[in-house]
């Protein structure tokens, strides 16, 4: 089955997310689904002070979704490279 890839535009949704419980600004967000394997979310940060939050093993919430009404992404995952 093929991989199904998708871009979602950060200034055009609805996008909260946090690294251990601490709400950080993202600028990019991407995700990656395949049939029988893991999801994977890919972000980028706004600052390297938020950046030094990402450490390997962090806890990573993702919402992203029209209006915080609809949630298309709903992704809870941990941080590992």
């Amino acid at each position: 089955m093929p991989a199904v890839t998708a871009e979602v535009l950060a200034d055009t949704l609805a996008v909260t997310a946090s690294i251990d419980g601490i709400p950080i600004p993202i600028t990019r967000l991407g995700y990656q689904a395949k049939a029988n394997t893991a999801r994977t979310v890919t972000f980028t940060v706004t600052s390297s002070e938020h950046a030094l939050l990402c450490k390997l093993g962090s806890k990573v919430n993702v919402q992203a979704g029209r209006d915080g009404v609809v949630s298309n992404l709903s992704f809870i995952g941990i941080i590992k490279r």
